[in-house]
């Protein structure tokens, strides 16, 4: 009989799509992306970690998860996790937190046998006291830890930790998700520099630490990568790359952020999965990372449940374009993108400090002839924005559909040739 395969979730905070295919930035990333399976067009379902990472552990959206913003507990609703799945059919499970918002306390260890939090005591910390007066608090009030710098845990850390968790494993075959924050890591630690000074960094040094970052973990990966192979379990190991959300790097006219707006550089990341069988493809279909979860479960063989909101990638061959849905809780957004059409929902609350004085508009674009999303036509083309804003809200019920006309309405009143066009783009059910 042979050995069930091994599975490797990697999860790299703020890795934009366009920059891991870049031979430039990402030369090790890019390489291992031709051994492997590249999808261009994956969407994720936030523009935050914690809501990002909880809807690929349980492939659903948040009014599903629960977890709208950080600091909420995935344990809101009985939303199975991957771990949870994989624990119950042998695997062992491990999981790694680069970041305090992941941390045990916010139950992202659920199914995992083991968990390592981004710092070691940040349990007993967090448990010592009643709420906000624990111990880690009063020690972060005597100024006795720098906060930017407890926060966060970096990549090799994390290498060192899953080195060691491998060696456990005995027979069973194991699962490892790993979420890695370094590409964000040169801007918190230049930032706290340029504070010192009393000074701002420029738009350009802002990028530059963007790319610094971006550099760093693809070393990091390389790193990951050799000790899997110094271990010689590499070949029966099964490894999916992707990230949280993107990152908006001054388009636009706005800053080095994210969680705010929803453009493609905003919501695209990527999606890398090396098979144990080698198989390779780059796929230019739009998928979703709620799709992760039942694509882990068809790669290992196991049945997938009914109650994921995702579906498998593979086969590759019957791969369509899929409805991705996104929310941008900081901004009050949320955006439904298909293979051609990009709707972007604006509501007016968006979070303090968030609202960088854009226009709280609804935009549709025709991704197709304008893929950088620079001409809003949805004054031209109310239908798909009508038909696209009701099926977002769907999943998201606090939209308010009343300010667009609805599309039965519009429906009723066209013409028989306008109505042939949207059945062939898969708008309307052809008339009988």
């Amino acid at each position: 009989m042979s050995k069930k395969e091994n599975l490797i979730l990697i999860s790299i905070d703020a890795l934009r799509s366009d920059y891991s295919r870049s031979e430039e930035c990402m030369p090790f990333l890019s390489d291992f992306a031709k051994s492997s399976i590249r999808f261009d067009k994956a969407v994720t379902a936030n523009g935050w970690t914690c809501p990002s990472m909880a809807s690929i552990h349980t492939s659903s959206y948040s009014d599903k998860h629960g977890v709208k913003i950080t600091g909420h507990k995935l344990d809101r609703y009985n939303q199975k996790t991957i771990a949870e799945v994989l624990k119950e059919e042998g695997y062992s499970t491990f999981g790694f937190s680069s970041i305090e918002s992941l941390n045990k306390r916010y139950k992202f260890d659920r199914g995992f046998t083991e968990y390592y939090d981004h710092k070691y005591l940040d349990n007993f910390l967090t448990s010592a006291g009643f709420g906000r007066y624990n111990l880690l608090n009063l020690i972060r009030k005597l100024k006795l830890i720098n906060r930017n710098k407890y926060h966060i845990t970096n990549g090799s850390t994390i290498n060192k930790r899953i080195s060691k968790a491998i060696t456990k494993v005995d027979s069973e075959p194991f699962f490892i998700w790993a979420h890695y924050f370094d590409i964000q890591l040169p801007k918190v630690q230049q930032l706290e520099v340029f504070k010192r000074k009393n000074l701002n960094p420029t738009e350009s040094e802002y990028i530059d630490f963007y790319r610094e970052g971006v550099s760093n973990i693809d070393q990091i990966f390389k790193n990951l990568i050799d000790i899997l192979k110094e271990k010689g379990i590499y070949d029966n190991t099964n490894i999916i790359v992707t990230s949280d959300h993107g990152e908006h790097l001054f388009q636009r006219g706005m800053g080095l952020t994210h969680g705010v707006t929803l453009y493609d550089f905003d919501i695209m990341v990527p999606l890398i999965i090396k098979l144990v069988n080698e198989e390779t493809h780059v796929s230019n279909k739009v998928v979703r990372t709620i799709d992760i979860f039942p694509t882990i479960l068809d790669i290992l063989k196991f049945k997938s449940s009914d109650n994921l909101e995702g579906e498998s990638v593979l086969p590759l061959n019957e791969l369509k374009d899929r409805e991705a849905l996104t929310e941008a809780v900081a901004g009050d957004r949320k955006s439904i993108r298909d293979g051609q059409w990009k709707y972007i929902w604006t509501g007016t609350n968006p979070m303090f400090g968030f609202n960088f004085g854009e226009a709280r508009v609804n935009e549709l674009y025709d991704i197709k002839i304008d893929p950088d999303e620079k001409e809003n036509i949805i004054s031209k083309s109310k239908v798909q924005a009508s038909t696209l804003n009701s099926k977002l809200a769907k999943f998201f019920p606090e939209i308010n559909t009343s300010h667009i006309e609805s599309a039965q309405k519009q429906i009723e009143r066209m013409d028989s040739k306008t109505k042939d066009l949207l059945s062939d783009l898969g708008y309307l059910k052809k008339e009988k």
